[in-house]
């Protein structure tokens, strides 16, 4: 990804494996120039490869992939005129990774009920929050009422967001409750989502229509 790099911290627990923090890095500044919410972190991998060991944390450089090259792009048009210099967040509402054999959401759900394993991870303080000049909220629009859990993270964050004050974009769904992913399934959609989302961008945080 040209000059840029991303971090990420990965934990198991029980068997199951979750990516903590992460983020991508522009230069060497630890100054955050935003950060972006999604689900959760699909099947991202640390460079040395998916095995990690019982109860074990450990922190490196993450593989790339299109999803991390769709961010890259999205804050480099952001920031078009300027050189960067420091990273962009990833925090997502639930951090255990994708596994093969069933769907994460339906997972979750049903680790959040049984208790048996810790998969709620504290929503970051409003003081961490504020420190991010934006968020962009992409988490996607799957929906099904079943989700209870979902639901109730997606409320907790929300809340989260608007009492720390800070600046927040995404596309909208028509729902009134989710907002596109940032890769779209379809690549002939993928430059028109980045072109929307910048658009968006300007008119929300920069308070801008971008001309």
């Amino acid at each position: 990804m040209n000059n840029v790099k991303a971090f990420g911290q990965f934990e198991e627990r029980r068997g199951y494996v979750f990516r903590t923090s992460a983020y991508l890095q522009w230069g060497s500044s630890t100054k955050s120039l935003g950060a972006f919410l999604f689900l959760n972190p699909g099947r991202t991998e640390l460079l040395t490869g998916p095995v990690i060991g019982e109860g074990e944390v450990l922190f490196g450089e993450v593989k790339v992939d299109l999803m991390m090259e769709q961010k890259r792009k999205l804050v480099e048009r952001i920031y078009s005129t300027e050189k960067l210099d420091g990273r962009v967040h990833l925090y997502n509402l639930f951090s255990l990774r994708n596994t093969k054999e069933q769907d994460p959401i339906d997972l979750f759900e049903v680790l959040v009920k049984l208790s048996d394993v810790p998969v709620i991870d504290a929503i970051p303080s409003m003081e961490e929050l504020r420190h991010h000049p934006w968020i962009c909220k992409c988490w996607g629009i799957n929906n099904n009422p079943n989700w209870k859990q979902l639901s109730v993270r997606k409320q907790a964050w929300t809340k989260q967001l608007e009492d720390a004050g800070i600046p927040m974009f995404g596309k909208p769904h028509h729902n009134g409750i989710d907002y596109f992913h940032i890769l779209p399934h379809l690549k002939i959609n993928q430059q028109e989502l980045l072109d929307d989302l910048v658009g968006i961008y300007r008119k929300e945080v920069q308070g801008s229509d971008g001309v």
